[in-house]
């Protein structure tokens, strides 16, 4: 190839590299944008009148079977403040902005007649928790 080719393809490729914005300058502008519209996450549904006993043992057995000593219990209200200790701490070692949750906001959750609360207690320390409505 001529040397004015090449010269041509040089300049077109510095050019393309040269409009693209530095990964540094798109990323502090998508932390800025998940700061003020926040994220977006997707809600699974389960009808309440499907969580029968049978379903719940289903859940048990899954779980227990993947980590030894899980403990699955239905929460009561005054399992919340352990919820919301649950939540707050796995949201503080989160990659996205931390947003607590508060008692009262739980309890409201707690309240509302088709939600429920399972709590998983792994080797004696309740870890986790899922909140089924």
């Amino acid at each position: 190839m001529s040397d004015s080719k090449i010269d041509l393809k040089k300049k077109r490729i510095r050019s393309f590299f040269l409009s693209l914005q530095p990964y540094s300058e798109i990323k502090k502008e998508l932390a800025e944008k998940v700061e003020i519209e926040g994220l977006t996450y997707i809600q699974m549904r389960l009808d309440v009148n499907k969580i029968t006993p049978v379903f719940v043992q289903k859940i048990k057995e899954k779980v227990e079977k993947k980590i030894l000593n899980a403990k699955i219990r239905k929460a009561s209200e005054d399992d919340l403040e352990i919820v919301m200790n649950i939540h707050n701490r796995a949201w503080m070692t989160a990659n996205e902005p931390f947003r607590p949750i508060d008692f009262i906001s739980l309890k409201k959750i707690f309240e509302y007649p088709k939600t429920a609360i399972l709590i998983a207690n792994v080797y004696g320390t309740d870890g986790g928790f899922i909140i089924l409505d």
